[in-house]
């Protein structure tokens, strides 16, 4: 609120007709109050109907910024069902605010419900781990689309019936997910998920684990992602690990 004042007037003098008025207001001025030259119309005529212009755009900016903040608030309080880590070990799983989820939380979502952040599938309740979205708000297409769990979980046994399952394998497996930067190709995904071994240490530390000390690497590609604005469909639910959130998300990167 504070700063909308001066980046409103800065928008509106980027455009050249608004500066044009602007200059010609001020060349009246020093036509009407100096000796420099004579002006047969007043500043007045001018920097009036500049000012009404000026007055009206600004408000319908006000308006729609408000419309935006309300809409955003509205987003950031929707909840979700998350499972919160430290130093590998699951501390919370509490229903938080959209706001609230961080990458490396473990996500759960139902049936209907809209994804709030990007997220790698790691089970469902379906057979073989598929789930369906749709992902009409992302691309337009109403069409449902399939996606599958990384083969983490083995796909021949019956889906957990209590995340808690999940929960407790990640953490005896103590697993890390490597992926691409934040970007806004939201077709493509690139990344692996990374079981590493237990031998030489319990708590492994992702920055000094090499290539070799991984007992398995599973890769992830887009079809193994849930995005940001899809909605799962048919499905009774899926759980994933959060890899972007916010404006890192693909869905926000590719609209800016």
């Amino acid at each position: 609120m504070i700063s909308f004042l001066p980046k409103s007037i800065f928008e509106q003098f980027r455009r050249l007709a608004n500066v044009y008025f602007l200059a010609m207001g001020f060349l009246m001025l020093l036509g009407t109050y100096t000796t420099i030259f004579q002006t047969p119309l007043t500043a007045f005529s001018t920097l009036f109907p500049l000012t009404i212009v000026l007055g009206i755009s600004m408000i319908q900016e006000a308006a729609t910024d408000i419309k935006r903040h309300r809409s955003d608030d509205e987003t950031n309080n929707r909840l979700a069902k998350v499972t919160s880590w430290q130093s590998g070990m699951a501390v919370t799983s509490e229903t938080v605010c959209w706001r609230d989820i961080r990458v490396g939380n473990l996500l759960y979502i139902s049936n209907k419900q809209p994804l709030p952040a990007d997220m790698v599938i790691l089970a469902s309740s379906e057979d073989e781990n598929i789930c369906y979205i749709e992902t009409s708000s992302i691309d337009g297409e109403t069409n449902l689309k399939l996606r599958r769990a990384i083969s983490y979980l083995p796909t021949d046994a019956p889906p957990p019936a209590d995340p808690a399952e999940i929960v407790a394998r990640l953490e005896a497996d103590q697993p890390t997910v490597k992926c691409e930067l934040p970007n806004g190709r939201v077709e493509s995904f690139s990344g692996t998920f990374n079981v590493p071994q237990h031998e030489a240490q319990t708590a492994p530390d992702i920055a000094t684990l090499q290539a070799d000390e991984f007992n398995k690497v599973i890769p992830v590609e887009n079809e193994n992602v849930l995005l940001r604005g899809a909605v799962l469909r048919n499905t009774a639910w899926a759980v994933g690990v959060v890899v972007y959130t916010g404006k890192d998300t693909k869905l926000q990167v590719h609209i800016e």
